[in-house]
């Protein structure tokens, strides 16, 4: 993590904790204890992202825990710039072997019954493929 992104990362914290919208008040407690930016935010808590470049699970209980999987990783560094754009350093750059997803084909978008569903992510998280490494777990796991 070099200077210019550690910096970005705290100006992204900051705003985060300027903000006052409530639905945020409760992760954004977590996030001011713990000095971690909710890059992954889900209905338990969210993989916070510290000025270091640590990545952590915050539950919304207030636990800690540097045990992120991968597949967490992987969505919270596709979320993370989506949801603050100064972060854009954090999107993974997809290379010649990665893999193509299988369950969009390569879209990115989910598809139910012949129509895209934009509030769901597929398992790729909408960029159509996937790293080999993480590509291969998620298929262990399915067997």
């Amino acid at each position: 993590m070099n200077e210019e992104h550690r910096r970005l990362i705290c100006v992204a914290l900051e705003k985060y904790l300027s903000r006052v919208e409530p639905r945020e008040a409760a992760f954004r407690d977590l996030a001011k204890r713990h000095s971690v930016l909710p890059i992954l935010p889900d209905w338990t808590g969210f993989v916070g992202l510290r000025e270091d470049g640590a990545v952590f699970r915050v539950s919304e209980d207030g636990s800690l825990s540097s045990e992120v999987n991968a597949y967490a990783l992987h969505l919270a560094k596709i979320r993370g710039p989506e949801l603050f754009p100064e972060l854009g350093f954090l999107a993974p750059k997809v290379s010649p072997d990665w893999v193509l997803c299988w369950s969009c084909g390569g879209s990115g978008k989910v598809v139910v019954e012949g129509h895209s569903v934009d509030n769901i992510r597929c398992l790729c998280g909408g960029i159509g493929s996937l790293p080999p490494d993480l590509a291969e777990l998620l298929c262990a796991s399915r067997r």
